[in-house]
């Protein structure tokens, strides 16, 4: 997914993508100057090939960090 739209300072541009798995949707963008999210689109395509969706790690809140907001 890709948007691009006037900001205060100029084109801005966004890029994401959506993963479900099981019953979890991940949402990750990135967004900011046209330009330098232009430049910096093939890193994060990079970082969003290094994700890793282990089974069972986040299946309910019972299993979420200590101190972790509910």
């Amino acid at each position: 997914m890709t948007a691009e739209a006037a900001g205060p300072t100029g084109l801005n541009r966004t890029i994401g993508a959506v993963a479900e798995r099981g019953n979890i949707m991940w949402f990750v963008k990135m967004n900011g100057d046209s330009a330098v999210v232009g430049e910096e689109k093939e890193k994060f395509i990079g970082f969003l090939k290094s994700l890793e969706f282990h089974e069972g790690s986040h299946d309910s809140p019972t299993q979420m960090a200590a101190g972790t907001p509910q």
